[in-house]
């Protein structure tokens, strides 16, 4: 067996120990997800933020298909049908959320269940619908978008209003952004809000940013 000198031993450590070092000051890029929200109503607005950390399946699916140029590409949509959207589109979109006023199935969506985030999860647990009944927000539009840039960071912002009309109370537990393409209507993001959740009173607006944010 061949000797190795204690001088080259400690070579090799104090290299190691530069390497590592050296990786720790390396910034690493990052993408981070936050939500701003509003509510406003006769007595006032609250506001706050929460950071979100859940993209889904499909958001990494849907980002191969594209990446990669496929086509028949086998993604679950809202209703958990496999479909196959395809990367190649003319005159379509294949990340569209810019949901008109009314239109609850893509866009931002709110929800009333804080069930723990699957990976897998392709909906919402229980995703208020647009209408002014029990449980039913008026779902606001067209979504709003922004983009803003600095020396760091890329930030784009979603925003859609909600507006209860119910007569009722309502507990918000669950958000999500739905994108839609050829093929039909993908969920991409799906974060759940704590127990008490969110409380919009009756004729109250609940306005909810999407923060995306690319980090350098």
């Amino acid at each position: 067996m061949k000797s190795i000198s204690k001088n080259a031993i400690s070579a090799r450590v104090s290299s190691r120990k530069i390497i590592a070092k050296e990786s720790e000051d390396i910034a690493v890029p990052s993408l981070k997800v936050e939500v701003d929200y509003k509510i406003t109503g006769k007595d006032g607005e609250r506001k706050g933020t929460i950071e979100c950390k859940c993209f889904v399946k499909q958001f990494g699916q849907l980002l191969h298909m594209m990446f990669g140029g496929l086509t028949n590409y086998s993604v679950k949509d809202t209703a958990g049908a496999t479909k196959t959207p395809s990367a190649f589109l003319t005159d379509y979109r294949t990340l569209g959320c810019n949901a008109s006023a009314g239109v609850d199935n893509h866009g931002i969506v709110v929800g009333l269940d804080n069930t723990a985030v699957d990976i897998n999860d392709y909906v919402l647990a229980s995703k208020c619908a647009h209408g002014t009944g029990a449980d039913e927000f008026t779902y606001g539009g067209p979504v709003g978008f922004t983009i803003t840039n600095d020396d760091t960071s890329n930030t784009l912002k979603i925003t859609r209003p909600f507006g209860n009309g119910s007569g009722s109370s309502i507990v918000v537990k669950e958000i999500g952004l739905i994108v839609y393409n050829n093929a039909g209507y993908f969920l991409v993001l799906r974060d759940i809000i704590d127990d008490p959740g969110l409380e919009v009173g009756s004729g109250e607006t609940l306005t909810v940013n999407y923060k995306i944010k690319a980090i350098a």
